[in-house]
């Protein structure tokens, strides 16, 4: 799980950067793709957990668009805090809520790289 949780970190920073990379190039078209919904599970924490990743990837869209490099930090806080709970609810989840948790974790982490390369 801390290897995941590294994965993040990564990823986020790297999506940070890259935007502001981009911050001065044109616009691209989105494209449409099909949204990700956050499985539910038995385990309470683990469904709170999934809720929250997803609002911080919408939030984070979001940021992105608008080029707020002050939300972005602060989303860098809320991430680092969100990896915390997220392992503790992988710690209690077990069985088949862990193996969705982790499925749905791998999708959106794909959804945070093509963010921050702009290809979505």
């Amino acid at each position: 799980m801390r290897y995941l949780s590294l994965l993040f970190v990564v990823l986020f920073a790297f999506a940070s950067c890259k935007k502001a990379e981009k911050a001065d190039a044109a616009a691209t078209p989105e494209t449409t793709t099909e949204a990700v919904t956050a499985p539910e599970t038995a385990n309470s924490e683990v469904n709170t957990y999934l809720k929250e990743f997803d609002n911080l990837l919408k939030m984070y869209k979001d940021a992105l668009e608008k080029k707020d490099t002050m939300m972005l930090n602060q989303l860098s806080m809320k991430y680092a805090e969100l990896t915390k709970y997220g392992q503790e609810a992988a710690e209690k989840a077990t069985g088949e809520d862990k193996e969705k948790m982790l499925t749905y974790i791998q999708k959106m982490s794909q959804e945070f790289k093509n963010i921050s390369e702009g290809t979505k």
